[in-house]
């Protein structure tokens, strides 16, 4: 789907974040605050409140400051939750925010600075570790995040092997949402799979090569409450890798990491249809547990993107994870179909916009 905000309500030089919250009543006051203190101060902040159940809603409202929104959905997720203040935002830049992190003063006019001067769609930075957990994670993560920004044409093909994107330290054209959204149905992947919608539709990236965000590692973050099994984890990794592919013009060359997609996967050969016939095809290719999980899985992964807002796509992929004896995401899927199914507010871009014409959308 195609995910930007009405041209009429476009403002030239706002910059929008977008920051999901739930249950972060911990540190959200201080992360709000950050950004709205920044030296660059054409900014809105739109928080979208994910069915919290702690003070969060408190804290927010504890904040004067008119060029903070919030909106409240019930908890349909993360990905929900971007695309829903994606869908609202009015800058000509749009960035992504975590409730637990830390912005540097200036990292905003760094990064606007950076887009416009190199002719960039997307920035990022490098980042700065903080927390209680410091010490079990900032080898890694520096390791990861801060390294030498590639040339833009080779971005694609390095998201293919790893993530080295920090997604609270993005900042980025409004151009990029009209090529990409937060897809639904991946629970681990969804942050390196919107970097590869957007490089590959030839959207340009670059790094700020300066700590401007401070990641804040401790024991209640989403990093460390990740406990699906590793199977999982590849099936997630195979689907995105799938789902690149199928976005890639027809003759360009790609190497795939071997390790997270054996040949006998790809490619996927989505075929046009509706969001019904894809899902049933995703099911027969399961086999009710005794088929190839991993086409299954990306099929009904991009059925469920067809219509994300039908209750039911949610619970025919728990019901495919189920076959496979994933419970954990599988609950995690029917949770959300049941939320969804009562949600009377949440925003559906498509409503609004025409779909996105990909090369998936074309086959």
């Amino acid at each position: 789907m195609k995910i930007v905000s009405q041209p009429d309500r476009y403002k030239p030089g706002l910059v929008s974040y977008i920051l999901p919250a739930y249950n972060g009543e911990a540190y959200i006051a201080e992360a709000v605050t950050s950004i709205l203190s920044q030296t660059y101060d054409n900014i809105e902040l739109i928080v979208v409140n994910d069915g919290s159940t702690d003070s969060t809603e408190d804290a927010l409202q504890s904040v004067s400051d008119p060029r903070l929104t919030v909106i409240k959905q019930k908890n349909l997720g993360i990905s929900h939750a971007r695309n829903n203040g994606i869908a609202a935002a009015r800058g000509e830049f749009i960035g992504s925010a975590s409730q637990d992190d830390i912005f540097e003063p200036d990292k905003t006019e760094r990064q606007v600075e950076f887009l416009r001067s190199r002719d960039m769609d997307m920035s990022f930075t490098w980042i700065k570790v903080i927390g209680e957990a410091r010490a079990l994670v900032e080898r890694k993560m520096l390791s990861i995040f801060n390294k030498r920004s590639p040339k833009p044409e080779a971005v694609f093909r390095k998201l293919l092997r790893r993530n080295f994107l920090s997604a609270p330290s993005f900042l980025g054209r409004r151009e990029c949402y009209a090529v990409s959204s937060w897809r639904q149905g991946l629970l681990l992947y969804q942050d390196c799979d919107l970097w590869l919608q957007m490089c590959g539709a030839g959207m340009r990236c670059g790094m700020v090569e300066a700590p401007l965000l401070h990641y804040r590692a401790h024991f209640g973050s989403l990093s460390f409450n990740r406990d699906y099994p590793e199977a999982y984890r590849e099936i997630e990794k195979s689907t995105m890798l799938q789902l690149a592919l199928e976005l890639t013009p027809k003759g360009r060359s790609i190497t795939m990491p071997g390790s997270w997609l054996r040949r006998s996967d790809w490619p996927l050969h989505i075929t046009a249809g509706k969001a019904e016939e894809l899902a049933s095809r995703a099911l027969a290719i399961a086999g009710n547990g005794r088929g190839n999980l991993r086409q299954a899985h990306a099929l009904a992964v991009y059925a469920l993107n067809k219509e994300p807002l039908n209750p039911s796509n949610y619970l025919l992929l728990a019901d495919l994870l189920d076959a496979f004896s994933y419970r954990g995401p599988a609950d995690t899927f029917r949770r959300i179909s049941a939320h969804l199914a009562n949600q009377d507010h949440y925003t559906n871009p498509s409503s609004t916009f025409p779909a996105r014409n990909t090369f998936l959308d074309r086959l």
